[in-house]
C-alpha cells in the first residue's frame, strides 16, 4: 500500500501550491473529437503524421521570432490552443509541454507540465501571444514538481490509457526534453533549422483516423498563416478555413435545389382525389374513407367555414381524438383558405385557452365528448367569443353546403398551420408554417420514404407535434392510405405492435425512446421507419433495419417539419448523425460571429432554405433574435434559423448532432425549455426559487427533475405536482421534485445545475406509511415498478405518477405486466389505478374476467352440443382437471 511521502523543500511546496492554484476544477477538456470510442483498457497504437510548414510560413515565423526558440515556441502554442477553442468552444484550454532543456547542473530530468490559458477571442493575436508567454514563463520557473505527484495531489485518478491533465501536448525539440510516455491523444513536435521548419504529429490510431489528424493539422497551419498575417485581429476572426473546404461546407453540401409542386397541399390533396377517387384514403377501425370521400366532407365543411369567415391569414383551432372528423376538419380549414391550429385533447385547459386567445382563433372545431371544456368562460378569442363547432354532429348548414372544391386564394406563401412550442419566458409560443414549407418537405419526404399508391402510413403522433403535418400530407399528397388509431393504443407498445400488424402499416414515424422497447420483429408488411423527435442510437437501427429502410430525421418546429435525413446501414456500429440537407434546405454550421466552422469543430446549427416558416406569432423580438439575414444567399428576404444545437461536420458531409447549446431538452420527443417549468414552478405561493434539469443516472432514461426552495416549510411534493399538472402539458411534469434550503452557486454567484444534488431513488412516503407487499402478485409489480422507474424502495401504496412516472413508462409497466402476470391490460388502467395495490385489484379482476369469459365460451358451446357430446367433453375437462390437480400437490 502506497503511502504520500512529506515535501520539506520550499521550493517544492510553492511550486505544487502554484500548480494546484493554477489547475481549475472540474475543467472541460479541450480536446478533438475521436473518430472511435476510447476502449477503457487498450494497448496503445501511436502513428506519426508528417506536417507540411511551408517555406513562406517558416520566413514567416523566423521574421516574428528574429530565430529565438521561445518566442517560436510560444507562437505555436498560442495559435495550437486557439486553435482547439475553435474546435470545441471550451474557453479554458490545457496543453501539455515538455519541460525545457536547462544548463548544466540545472534539474535534468524529463517532466511534464500543463499550460493554463483562457481564452477570450476579443483580444487581438498579439495580445494573447503576451498571455501565453506569461503562461509559459511562470510554467517554466516551476518545471521541477513531478507531474505525477501533481496529479496525485490534485486528487486525479490515472487511467491506464489518457492522461489526466491533458490531450493535447506541444513540443519544440530545439529547447525541450523528450516529453514523458503519458498516453496523451495527440502531440505535436515540431524542430527549426536554417532550412526551414519541419513537423510532426504523433496520434493514437485506436482514437483517430488518419484523415482526421490530417484536416486537424491543415486547421492549425491555415489559423496560425492568418494570425501572422495580422496579429492585431481578434482571435475570433482568425481563419481556419482554406477556400477549397469553404466552398464544400458552404455550397457543395448545401446544393440541394429541387423542382416541388407550386401549389398549396390541399389544391394537390383535390389533384389526387381527382386522379384516384376511389382509392382509400382513410381508415380508422371500422371506417373507411375514399379520396373521393374525404374530399366533398372536407369541402362541405369547408364552404361552411368560409361563411363564418375563415379564409387566408385568418386562424382556426381544431382540437379533437384521433378520427376521421380529425383529418377532414384539417383539410376544411387550408380549404377555406385558413390555417390550422392544433390543440391536444389532453391538454390543461388553462393552456388550451391561452393558444386560442393568443393565436386570434375566432372558430374551433371540436367534437360532443369534448364540448364541455370549451364552454367556459376562459376559452375566448382575443376579440371576442370562439365559435365551437361540433364535427361529430354535422349541422344542416354543412350538409347543405356544396361538395365542389371551394376557391380561397390561398398561394404558397399563406399561413398553413401555427403549432405552439414550449416558451423559456414561461407561456408557449406558436409557429407559424406556411404552404410553401409543407409542400416541400412532403415531395421530399415522400421521395426519401418511398411512399406511393401503395403506402399505408400509421398517423401516430399527436396533431399538436408537427410529426402529424408530415404523416398527414405526404400520406394523401401521394395517394397512399392513411390509418389512425386511438389514442389507448398508441400508448402500449403492445397494442401498437398490434395495430402495425392488423393494418399492414409499410411506413411509420416513431421517436426513439419507442422504439428501442418495441419489438422489431413481426411486421413483415413494415418497409420503412423513421426515427425522429431525439437522438437515435446504433442498438435501434441496428434492430430495426433489418429487412427494411431506416431513416433518421431531424428538424425543428420553425423549418417545417424536416430540416435533414440519412438512410442508416444495418451495420451502424455509432449512433447516426442526421444526415444531409433535404431538398431546397441548407444546414450551416456557424461559430459564435456566424462564421462557418471547419470539417470537425462544433459550431450552432442554422438551417435556411423552403422550410423557414415566419417565425413566431405575435413575437417580433424573438423572432428577430432566432431568424437572422441569410449571409449566404443573394436571394430577396432569405433568412436562416438559429437553431441553438451543436453539431459538427462529418468529412463526407454527413451532419452530427452533439447536443443543445441552451437550456431546451427533448423529452421522449417533445421539446422543452425548461425555463416555461421553472415560471410555473414560481407561481405557487410557497416557492421562493425553483430551477429544474434534465438528468440521467447511470443506464435509466434521462428525465426532468425540480429542485424547489419553498417560502413554506408546509409544502408539500403532491401539492406542488398538481400544481403543475393543472398548467402545463404531462410530458413537461417533472418527474421528480427536491426540496432545498439554498442553490449551490458557482464562482460567479449564478446557480451551479452541475451541483445539485441527484434526487434520491426511493419512494417519496414517509417510513411510517410503508407497506411492503403481500401476494405474490404484488411483489411481481413491485419488481416491475422498481426496473421501470429506477427506484430502489417502493411500497403498496406508492403513487406511480408521483414516483416519475410518465406516458411512456406506462407504457412499458403495462407491456411486461403482459410478459409476466400473463394479463392484458388496457393502459387507461394504471391512470385508474395508480398503487401497487389498486393495480394489484386491477389484474386480479381481469384475470377473473377472462376466466368467466372462457366459461361462458364453454357453457356456450355446450348450448350447441347434443347431451351425448357435452357428457364426453365434461368427462375430458374433468380427466385434465384430475392430472392439474396431482401435479399440483406433487410439486407442493
Amino acid at each position: 500500500m502506497s503511502t504520500k511521502r512529506v515535501i520539506f523543500d520550499s521550493r517544492l511546496i510553492a511550486e505544487r501550491d502554484y500548480w494546484l492554484e493554477r489547475l481549475p476544477a472540474g475543467a472541460t477538456r479541450a480536446t478533438l473529437r475521436a473518430d472511435f470510442e476510447r476502449a477503457a483498457v487498450s494497448a496503445p497504437a501511436r502513428r506519426v503524421f508528417k506536417l507540411t510548414v511551408s517555406q513562406a510560413l517558416a520566413q514567416c515565423l523566423n521574421k516574428a521570432t528574429k530565430d529565438s526558440p521561445f518566442l517560436l515556441y510560444t507562437i505555436l502554442m498560442a495559435a495550437l490552443k486557439v486553435c482547439l477553442y475553435k474546435h470545441t468552444g471550451e474557453p479554458l484550454v490545457i496543453v501539455g509541454s515538455p519541460s525545457r532543456r536547462q544548463d548544466a547542473g540545472g534539474d535534468n530530468e524529463p517532466n511534464a507540465l500543463a499550460i493554463v490559458d483562457h481564452i477570450d477571442e476579443q483580444l487581438s493575436f498579439r495580445q494573447f501571444l503576451s498571455q501565453a508567454r506569461e503562461s509559459l514563463t511562470e510554467a517554466y520557473a516551476r518545471q521541477s514538481y513531478p507531474f505525477a505527484r501533481l496529479v496525485q495531489d490534485a486528487g486525479l485518478e490515472q487511467a491506464a490509457n489518457r492522461c489526466p491533465l491533458f490531450d493535447v501536448a506541444l513540443a519544440l525539440e530545439n529547447i525541450h526534453r523528450e516529453l514523458p510516455d503519458l498516453s496523451n491523444d495527440l502531440t505535436l513536435t515540431f524542430r527549426s533549422a536554417p532550412e526551414g521548419i519541419a513537423g510532426e504529429v504523433s496520434y493514437e490510431s485506436k482514437l483517430f483516423k488518419e484523415e482526421t489528424v490530417a484536416r486537424f493539422a491543415g486547421h492549425f497551419i491555415a489559423l496560425l498563416e492568418s494570425a501572422l498575417s495580422n496579429v492585431d485581429q481578434p482571435l475570433w476572426q482568425l481563419d481556419m478555413l482554406g477556400e477549397q473546404e469553404r466552398r464544400r461546407i458552404l455550397a457543395d453540401w448545401n446544393d440541394t435545389r429541387r423542382a416541388f409542386p407550386q401549389e398549396c397541399a390541399h389544391r394537390l390533396f383535390e389533384a389526387k382525389a381527382l386522379e384516384s377517387p376511389q382509392a382509400t384514403a382513410l381508415v380508422y377501425k371500422e371506417q373507411c374513407l375514399t379520396y373521393a370521400e374525404l374530399n366533398e366532407r372536407a369541402n362541405r365543411l369547408a364552404h361552411h367555414l368560409q361563411s363564418r369567415g375563415v379564409g387566408p391569414e385568418t386562424i382556426a383551432g381544431i382540437c379533437v381524438n384521433p378520427s376521421p372528423q380529425m383529418i377532414v376538419g384539417l383539410l376544411a380549414v387550408l380549404k377555406a383558405g385558413g390555417a390550422y391550429l392544433p390543440l391536444d385533447p389532453a391538454l390543461p385547459q388553462g393552456r388550451i385557452a391561452y393558444m386560442l386567445q393568443d393565436a386570434g382563433a375566432h372558430v374551433l372545431l371540436t367534437e360532443q365528448t369534448l364540448l364541455s371544456s370549451f364552454t367556459g368562460g376562459d376559452i375566448k378569442a382575443a376579440g371576442g367569443e370562439v365559435e365551437v363547432i361540433c364535427l361529430d354532429a354535422e349541422s344542416a348548414e354543412v350538409k347543405l353546403c356544396s361538395t365542389a372544391n371551394p376557391q380561397s386564394g390561398a398561394t404558397l406563401d399563406n399561413l398553413a398551420y401555427v403549432i405552439y412550442t414550449s416558451g423559456s419566458t414561461g407561456q408557449p409560443k406558436g409557429v407559424m408554417a406556411q404552404h410553401r414549407g409543407v409542400c416541400n418537405m412532403t415531395f421530399a419526404q415522400v421521395a426519401a420514404f418511398g411512399i406511393g399508391p401503395q403506402t399505408r402510413l400509421l398517423q401516430f403522433a399527436s396533431l399538436g407535434f408537427d410529426a402529424s403535418v408530415s404523416e398527414i400530407f405526404t400520406s394523401l399528397l401521394s395517394g397512399a392510405t392513411l390509418c389512425l388509431e386511438d389514442r389507448e393504443t398508441m400508448r402500449s407498445p403492445v397494442s401498437l405492435g398490434h395495430a402495425l400488424q392488423e393494418m399492414e402499416i409499410t411506413t411509420v414515424t416513431l421517436p426513439p425512446t419507442l422504439l428501442s422497447i418495441m419489438p422489431a420483429e413481426s411486421f413483415p408488411r413494415l418497409s420503412a421507419v423513421v426515427s425522429a423527435g431525439e437522438d437515435c442510437s446504433a442498438a435501434i437501427v441496428e434492430r430495426w433495419s433489418q429487412g427494411r429502410r431506416f431513416i433518421n430525421a431531424y428538424g425543428p418546429t420553425e423549418v417545417t417539419v424536416c430540416a435533414s435525413l440519412l438512410e442508416c446501414d444495418e451495420h451502424c456500429e455509432t449512433a447516426p448523425s442526421i444526415g444531409r440537407p433535404i431538398a431546397n434546405m441548407q444546414v450551416y454550421l456557424l461559430d459564435p460571429h456566424q462564421q462557418p466552422v471547419p470539417v470537425g469543430a462544433a459550431g450552432e446549427l442554422y438551417i435556411g432554405g423552403e422550410g423557414v416558416t415566419r417565425g413566431y406569432l405575435n413575437r417580433p423580438e424573438l423572432t428577430a433574435e432566432k431568424f437572422i439575414p441569410h449571409p449566404f444567399s443573394d436571394a430577396p428576404g432569405a433568412r436562416l434559423y438559429r437553431t441553438g444545437d451543436s453539431a459538427r461536420y462529418l468529412p463526407d458531409g454527413q451532419i452530427e448532432f452533439l447536443g443543445r447549446l441552451d437550456n431546451q431538452v427533448k423529452i421522449r420527443g417533445y421539446r422543452i425549455e425548461l425555463g416555461e417549468i421553472e415560471t410555473a414552478l414560481r407561481q405557487h405561493e410557497a416557492v421562493r426559487e425553483a430551477v429544474v434539469v434534465n438528468r440521467r443516472e447511470a443506464e435509466q432514461e434521462a428525465r426532468l427533475v425540480a429542485y424547489v426552495i419553498p417560502s413554506d416549510e408546509r409544502l408539500a411534493i403532491a401539492d406542488l405536482r398538481g400544481f403543475v399538472r393543472e398548467r402545463l402539458p404531462d410530458y413537461m411534469t417533472p418527474a421528480q421534485f427536491v426540496l432545498l434550503a439554498e442553490f449551490p452557486l458557482n464562482t460567479s454567484g449564478k446557480i451551479d445545475r452541475r451541483s445539485l444534488p441527484a434526487p434520491e431513488q426511493r419512494a417519496p412516503e414517509s417510513p411510517q406509511n410503508y407497506e411492503a407487499p403481500r401476494t405474490s402478485a404484488e411483489r411481481q409489480l413491485v419488481d416491475i415498478w422498481k426496473e421501470v422507474l429506477g427506484v430502489e424502495q417502493l411500497g403498496i401504496h406508492d403513487n406511480f405518477f408521483e414516483l416519475g412516472g410518465h406516458s411512456l413508462m406506462v407504457a412499458q409497466v403495462i407491456s411486461r405486466v403482459s410478459e409476466v402476470l400473463q394479463v392484458e391490460l388496457p393502459v387507461r388502467v394504471l391512470f385508474e389505478s395508480p398503487t401497487i395495490a389498486e393495480l394489484s385489484l386491477a389484474v386480479s379482476q381481469q384475470a377473473g374476467q377472462v376466466e368467466g369469459e372462457n366459461l361462458a365460451d364453454i357453457l356456450a358451446e355446450l348450448d350447441g352440443l347434443s347431451d351425448e357430446e357435452a357428457e364426453a367433453l365434461l368427462a375430458h375437462q374433468e380427466e385434465d382437471d384430475g392430472k392439474a390437480d396431482a401435479a399440483s400437490l406433487a410439486g407442493s
